[in-house]
C-alpha cells in the first residue's frame, strides 16, 4: 500500500497507511475483523481523523467495511483484492452488529 502513497500526497491528499495486527510486518499472530476494526477506529478517533476516501487491501477491505457500517461512510471506498470468501467475513460482521438474516442477505448482494 505504501507504493502509491507518495503520489497521493503529491497531489494534495493527506494519507495514512495502517498495518493491521498479525499482517505483514505487524506484531501479533492472529486477529479478526472486529478486533482490527476496533483498533483502526481507535487510531482514527485518537488522531481526530474522519477519512473522506478509503483504499483498503485484502483483509483491510473487510475491516474498512465494518468501520463504514459502524459510523459515517467515506465519500469513496475502494478495495483491492478483498477477501474472496466474503461470506465468512460477512458472518463476522453480521454477528458483531446482530444483523438479521434479511439484512445479511441484502448486504451480501
Amino acid at each position: 500500500m505504501t507504493a502509491f502513497i507518495s503520489a497521493l500526497i503529491l497531489v494534495g491528499y493527506d494519507a495514512v497507511v495502517l498495518g493491521l495486527p498479525a499482517h505483514g510486518g505487524s506484531d501479533g499472530v492472529e486477529t479478526n475483523v472486529v478486533e482490527a476494526a476496533v483498533l483502526v477506529g481507535a487510531f482514527l478517533a485518537a488522531n481526530g481523523l474522519q477519512p473522506d476516501h478509503v483504499i483498503a487491501h485484502s483483509y483491510g477491505g473487510a475491516v474498512a467495511t465494518l468501520l463504514a457500517l459502524a459510523g459515517d461512510a467515506p465519500l469513496s471506498f475502494t478495495t483491492i483484492s478483498a477477501p474472496t470468501k466474503f461470506a465468512l467475513v460477512l458472518s463476522e460482521i453480521s454477528a458483531a452488529f446482530n444483523l438479521s438474516g434479511e439484512a445479511e442477505r441484502i448486504f451480501s448482494i
